[in-house]
């Protein structure tokens, strides 16, 4: 009987282990492909056959697209204001 109720503790004990095991290898997996670094060959100002290779994760490519995007958006309301400006009399 006691030895029963050792094998039987023995296995729970493994089988929520390898439960954890298996949720931490699935944490660690997610936060991989999060952390995993993307490669982008970019063309070198001033050069026609130089490449400069840049490696950023998912989450700072998309930083990085968000920050180009608001430059772009400040640069063009700037124009705009200054044609809009240019033809008034002052």
């Amino acid at each position: 009987m006691r030895l029963s109720l050792v094998l039987a503790a023995g296995i729970m004990a493994l089988t929520g282990t390898a439960a954890v095991a298996q949720g931490d290898e699935q944490a660690s997996q997610e936060v991989a492909q999060k952390e995993r670094l993307i490669c982008k060959s970019e063309k070198v100002t001033g050069s026609r056959a130089r490449v400069k290779r840049v490696c950023l994760t998912r989450e700072q490519w998309g930083d990085l697209a968000a920050e180009t995007k608001d430059n772009i958006d400040q640069y063009s309301r700037r124009m705009t204001s200054t044609r809009e400006g240019a033809g008034q009399a002052q």
